[in-house]
């Protein structure tokens, strides 16, 4: 079995020698102990490392598709990037080799486009599939994705119709579903409002809110579940970031886009196709806050917008999505 691997992989050309070898001692060494599942003693995703040269051979050659995502990895972590490697681990009970598909790279590789607004990071066409993606610019290139289930909002249709690539009917990002899977403690003693400032921007904002404990400030590079957690211990939420807004949608709490600074990524289309995702379309744009705006206008702000119903878009997602068991 392993020189036919070895001998069909060199014959088709898509493989060097050297790999197809490296590959079939890999394959060796782990085949009984099921290389193509992860450790399951620990399925905390804020733990993983990037593929080993081990698994990025077995990704070259096609063997690890199954566990393939697409996600923003990066320092500091912000949390709304780790809600796909989140899904998928409760999802299948493994955790996700990160895998983004590069020009110029002989590789039978496949990889899925989750939460985030990664459109943009699809370079190499029909190696990518699309369960809730979204773009970050009006004008995002990327290369044509192999399948799309479902994407953010209508904006992100809008622009895959521009460049004639696959169209979905399916609307909505993927932490609509976190509900599902995760259930934060509700304090009984819950502050009256919690703001949710871009990480680029919580330095600026702590320092702005300095003076007032009855407001929290939320830090979105914290662990998915503990950003939930300070969420969910708020009765209203003023958030910059996009993840801030759609957790508080999900979980049913009161919540406003704000503004705080411009955007050093993109322009402010991800918010948009999100709220019309929502069937929201008289859009106004972020509300502006100071520092010494009084605490009953700031939860005004956030409280005269209505909690969307979220279900039908997390029940459509659900049933597309790709890797669900």
């Amino acid at each position: 079995m392993l020189s036919m691997v070895a001998h069909i992989s060199a014959r088709k050309g898509f493989m060097p020698v050297y790999l197809t070898k490296a590959l079939c001692t890999a394959f060796t060494i782990t085949v009984y102990r099921g290389f193509m599942h992860a450790d399951t003693k620990s399925l905390d995703v804020y733990r993983m490392r990037f593929p080993s040269r081990r698994e990025k051979l077995q990704q070259r050659a096609g063997l690890a598709n199954d566990r393939n995502l697409l996600w923003s990895w990066y320092e500091p972590r912000n949390f709304g990037d780790w809600i796909g490697p989140y899904l998928f681990a409760k999802m299948t009970g493994r955790l996700p080799l990160h895998c983004k598909p590069r020009p110029g790279q002989r590789s039978l590789a496949q990889s899925t486009a989750g939460v985030g607004s990664i459109l943009r990071h699809i370079q190499v066409a029909d190696r990518v599939t699309v369960w809730g993606s979204g773009i970050i610019s009006c004008g995002d290139q990327f290369a044509r994705p192999r399948e799309v289930l479902a994407v953010r909002g209508p904006r992100t249709r809008a622009r895959l119709a521009e460049l004639g690539y696959p169209l979905a009917d399916v609307f909505g990002d993927p932490g609509l579903l976190m509900p599902l899977f995760y259930t934060p403690p509700v304090p009984p003693d819950r502050a009256k409002l919690g703001i949710v400032p871009h990480y680029l921007h919580l330095k600026a904002v702590r320092a702005l809110f300095a003076d007032r404990p009855e407001i929290r400030v939320i830090d979105a590079t914290g662990h998915i579940e503990q950003v939930i957690d300070d969420i969910a211990a708020c009765q209203h939420i003023l958030s910059s970031s996009l993840h801030g807004l759609i957790m508080a949608d999900a979980y049913g709490i009161p919540c406003r886009w704000m503004a705080t600074q411009p955007s050093e990524h993109g322009d402010d289309i991800k918010y948009i196709d999100y709220l019309e995702s929502l069937g929201v379309f008289d859009i106004m744009g972020p509300v502006a806050i100071t520092g010494d705006m009084p605490l009953d206008d700031l939860i005004e702000l956030a409280a005269c917008r209505s909690v969307p119903e979220t279900r039908p878009l997390a029940q459509g997602l659900l049933e597309a999505c790709p890797f669900r068991r």
